[in-house]
C-alpha cells in the first residue's frame, strides 16, 4: 500500500504533529542544568532597551541584533527562568524540524520526509 497519497492529503496535519513530538521532547528536563554563559549574556542584554542592543550589536559584537530584539520580547512575554529562555529556542527548533519535513516531503519522498 502506498502512504504517499494520505501523507499529501494530511501533510500539514503531520507537521504540526512533528511540531508537538519534537517540541515536547525538547521541553523534556529542560529547566534540571543551570544557565550557561551565553544564557546568562542573552538574559542580560534582553532585558535591556532595543536601542542598546543594536547599539550593541552595531559597535560591539559581531553577530546581528535580531535574536536579541526576540530574547527581549520573549522575557518581557514569559520571564527570564531557565524554562523561559531555553523555550524560545524549544520552539525554533520544534518550528525548524516541521520545516525541514515539508521540505523533505515537497523535494524528496515521504520516507526521506518520515
Amino acid at each position: 500500500m502506498d502512504f504517499f497519497p494520505f501523507i499529501n492529503k494530511h501533510k500539514f496535519k503531520i507537521a504540526f504533529g512533528v511540531f508537538v513530538a519534537y517540541l515536547c521532547m525538547s521541553l523534556y528536563k529542560i529547566g534540571d542544568q543551570g544557565l550557561w554563559g551565553d544564557e546568562c549574556f542573552s538574559i542580560d542584554l534582553g532585558s535591556r532597551t532595543i536601542r542598546y542592543i543594536i547599539d550593541y550589536s552595531l559597535y560591539k559584537d559581531t553577530n546581528p541584533p535580531l535574536y536579541l530584539i526576540i530574547v527581549h520580547y520573549w522575557c518581557g512575554l514569559f520571564g527570564d527562568s531557565e524554562v523561559a529562555i531555553r523555550s524560545l529556542s524549544a520552539v525554533a527548533t520544534s518550528a525548524g524540524c516541521a520545516a525541514f519535513f515539508l521540505f523533505a516531503l515537497r523535494f524528496f519522498n515521504w520516507q526521506t520526509a518520515i
